[in-house]
């Protein structure tokens, strides 16, 4: 009987744990699977914030363990306000199965589909491109999170469109799916709200065209200098058709576009610059980018576009910018730029002080032998003075400096680096120290206010071999300081410490001689 009871208490038992076991293994297949956030903001591309336990709490969840939430559904009520530009995806794949993912699939439901989707796909009046690693598919199974950002690019106002976005999965097991979820997307007409441009000139920041990088010697203002545009409105200022904001200095404007905050993402076109005169004056924009990459959010910081004013002759001429917002209305402003000068301000420049006839610039035009660089200067010279006098009153020559190639043979110092001519000639000096033997290029850069276009002419300097420094010339240099010090710091305390030693001996070998002429009576 005991046997038999045994035998049913281990056959319970088996059933019991075979029950668990499938409760167990459907637990983990429910709880296996893929997950998906969105974002409306850009916290997944700061990896501070990814580093973050709570992270997932500021996204929605999308899909949990393969699952997708009801809202994202295709009769879901999930939605992108107009507002955003871009939604984020966050993509945690299923580690545990080995799940591959495939290139994601995108679209505006009903929309033709796209051939190439890496180009973008949509309709009429959305397009959209998804950018991140998360859309190259075949995710690394090392790599718990995967990113992904969907740009809209609105072409006309629209209540709502579907949108989805599919991933293809295939487990260890070779098990193929699909994972589709749905949302919807509004496009508005109107000031794009939040959109803000300022404006500042930085008085030390000087774009050189010959070596192609900008000179900061000194840092900018700690504010902006004017607002031209804000929530979308531009200024009365600015206006598109009759600016008052006038341009009088030499100095490149930087633009800054911004969203401010609350205001969400966008996408804005490329600027275009129209000149009413282009005899007047040329501009080039610096830093504008193709519009794939033209994305504003409230947590992006300022996207800098400088202007290049090139002035080709005298007067005034008014300048204007477009700025495609999509379906929102464009931005537009413009401004009048001042060339009272244009190439040149009529000075004079000379290699003696008191020469009859200027030899270098003679009344604003460079003398040709200065404008092919055919002045080779001696290696025997150690520095070159030009005399600068301008016919009339005093004039501010607001910065002078020197672009050296190449820079390892050769190194200079002009001084002033700012000063004001007048009829009495006025020197600029340049000092050459040579690093190595060689012939290195000098342009001297003459930088002058009242919106004249800079003056530079070159030359050429020889250098006969390489300048000893300090050190190899034998000077006392701090580093021969410090090892002279400590030289002489370790001879001396040899010095004392062989004399106390010496010391010693010599008081211990008296009390030896000492005991050993005493009697015992003596000692006793």
């Amino acid at each position: 009987k005991l046997s038999g009871q045994n035998k049913k208490i281990k056959k319970t038992k088996m059933k019991g744990g075979i029950r668990l076991l499938l409760v167990l293994l459907s637990v983990l297949v429910v709880v296996q699977g893929l997950d998906v956030w969105r974002f409306s903001k850009d916290y997944l591309y700061d990896e501070n914030y990814i580093e973050e336990t709570d992270w997932f709490e500021q996204g929605t969840n999308v899909v949990r363990k393969g699952v997708v939430n009801s809202d994202w559904t295709k009769n879901g009520d999930a939605r992108e306000e107009a507002e955003n530009g871009v939604t984020y995806f966050l993509f945690s794949p299923d580690v545990a199965s080995a799940e591959k993912f495939g290139p994601l699939e995108y679209g505006v439901v009903g929309a033709k589909p796209s051939e190439d989707l890496s180009k973008g796909a949509g309709d009429e009046q959305l397009q959209m491109l998804v950018l991140g690693d998360a859309y190259a598919g075949n995710f690394d199974n090392d790599d718990p999170i995967l990113q992904a950002r969907l740009i809209y690019a609105c072409s006309a106002p629209f209540e709502e469109k579907q949108i989805f976005l599919r991933v293809s999965l295939v487990d260890g097991a070779d098990n193929f799916r699909n994972i589709t979820f749905y949302w919807k997307k509004t496009c508005k007409s109107g000031p794009r709200p939040g959109f803000k441009v300022d404006v500042a000139e930085f008085p030390t920041e000087i774009y050189d065209d010959e070596v192609g990088e900008f000179d900061d010697e000194e840092d900018g203002p700690d504010s902006f200098d004017y607002v031209v545009v804000e929530n979308g409105h531009t200024r009365s200022a600015w206006d598109f058709n009759s600016p008052t904001h006038k341009f009088v200095s030499a100095w490149s404007p930087d633009f800054m576009l911004s969203i401010t905050e609350g205001h969400g993402s966008s996408v804005y076109g490329s600027p275009r610059v129209t000149v009413a005169d282009p005899t007047v004056l040329g501009v080039q924009i610096i830093d504008s980018h193709d519009i794939t990459h033209n994305v504003l959010s409230e947590f992006s910081g300022y996207v800098i576009m400088k202007v290049i004013h090139t002035c080709r002759g005298d007067g005034e001429t008014k300048v204007s910018m477009e700025i495609d917002m999509g379906s929102y209305d464009p931005i537009r402003f413009s401004w009048i730029k001042s060339c009272d000068g244009g190439k040149t301000a009529g000075f004079s420049l000379q290699t003696e002080r008191d020469a009859q006839k200027p030899n270098v610039i003679d009344k604003g035009a460079l003398v040709p032998d200065w404008n092919t660089s055919a002045i080779k200067i001696p290696p025997s010279q150690g520095s070159s003075s030009f005399w600068i006098k301008t016919p009339g009153a005093k004039t501010t020559f607001e910065k002078i400096y020197a672009v050296v190639k190449p820079r390892d043979v050769l190194a200079t110092i002009v001084t002033p680096r700012k000063l004001s001519a007048t009829s009495q000639a006025a020197e600029i000096k340049v000092d050459y120290r040579c690093l190595s033997k060689g012939t290195a290029q000098v342009t001297l850069v003459i930088i002058q206010g009242s919106a004249h276009e800079p003056v530079k002419f070159s030359w050429l300097k020889e250098c006969p071999k390489r300048v000893r420094t300090p050190a190899q010339q034998g000077y006392m240099t701090a580093n021969r300081a410090m090892f002279l010090f400590c030289f002489v710091f370790i001879v001396v305390g040899l010095l004392g410490g062989y004399t106390w030693v010496q010391y010693k001996r010599r008081v211990i070998a008296e009390r030896k001689s000492r005991l050993a002429a005493t009697t015992p009576f003596e000692t006793i």
